[in-house]
């Protein structure tokens, strides 16, 4: 399931049809150029804003990727509050979203 796609948001987020069997191994995925994130419900439910200053961090840094077999230089990318703010509350509608799906 689709939180955000880029026709609307900077972000595309969703949850991964190849999640595990349990609630807290439910994965949250955002795309971005660089690289994957990937986090658990167990990584957003204990400490969401520690996830948050993953994306923040790794974001920032410039790396090589390739794009159609050929190496581009990823400057990074800086996010405004109002983003993070954002991508906050997508990991927070798949907390409640796993919260509603796996009623203990």
């Amino acid at each position: 399931m689709s939180y955000s796609r880029w026709s609307n948001s900077i972000w595309y987020t969703y949850w991964s049809a190849s999640s595990g069997e349990t609630k807290d191994e439910q994965i949250f995925c955002i795309c971005d150029l660089s690289r994957p994130f990937n986090f658990t419900y167990k990584e957003l439910k204990e400490n969401i804003h520690r996830c948050l200053g993953v994306v923040i961090e790794e974001s920032k840094c410039e790396k090589n990727v390739s794009v159609l077999g050929e190496s581009v230089t990823y400057k990074g990318l800086v996010y405004t509050e109002k983003e993070i703010d954002e991508l906050q509350g997508y990991m927070e509608d798949f907390i409640e979203d796993m919260d509603n799906e796996f009623k203990e």
